[in-house]
Parts: structure tokens; C-alpha cells; sequence
């Protein structure tokens, strides 16, 4: 897939994985139409970014975000704990990273290129 005129790549990506999702959801549908309506899969997108989230809804695609929303219970409710607890987890992984000390500077690093 091939940005656009004036086609930021975050906005590239973005389209990218709008059409996955629509693909996805498209796909999905076909193969389920032997199953009842409430326990088909759905495809659901999770994005903050709100300029994405309004192109997928226009898109007919489910979205939503992380920040502020719930997804309902039932079957979403494993992803709701993943939601509440994902920051979390994040901060743990930060805490773990390795930072190594510089060896030499950026000018040093370029002059010798």
C-alpha cells in the first residue's frame, strides 16, 4: 500500500490497518453465517488516535479506545481487565529495560561515518 499526496506515514498506517480490520470483518462474516448473531466474532478496533477512530466508524468498522471506555461484559470482559491492567504491565516492562551507559558522543559517532 502506497501513501498518499500529502500522506502522513502515521496516516498511511493508520489507513493500513483500517483495511486489515475492514478485510478481517468482511471475511469473518462470510464464514459465519451458520452461527447465531450474539455468538459471532467481531472485529474491534482500539485506537486514541480520534481522526482514525472516525474514519473506521465511517468505515463500518466497531472502535474503540482505551482511555475512558468500557467494552461491555460477557465475552469482552477478559479484554476489559487487559485494558484496566495494560498500563500497568507497561510500567513494569520500563522499570526492567537496560539503559547502557555512552560510549562515545553523537559527534563522535558521526564524524567517524
Amino acid at each position: 500500500m502506497e501513501r498518499q499526496p500529502k500522506e502522513t506515514a502515521n496516516d498511511r498506517n493508520d489507513r493500513a490497518i483500517r483495511m486489515a480490520a475492514k478485510w478481517y470483518k468482511k471475511n469473518l462474516e462470510i464464514n459465519q453465517d451458520d452461527v447465531e448473531a450474539n455468538e459471532r466474532v467481531q472485529v474491534v478496533l482500539l485506537t486514541n488516535d480520534k481522526d482514525n477512530a472516525q474514519k473506521a466508524r465511517e468505515d463500518g468498522i466497531n472502535t474503540f479506545t482505551s482511555k475512558g471506555t468500557s467494552l461491555g461484559s460477557g465475552r469482552n470482559e477478559s479484554l476489559n481487565v487487559w485494558l484496566s491492567v495494560s498500563p500497568l504491565i507497561l510500567d513494569q516492562w520500563k522499570e526492567k529495560l537496560i539503559h547502557y551507559p555512552c560510549i562515545c558522543s553523537i559527534l563522535h559517532v558521526l564524524g567517524n561515518i
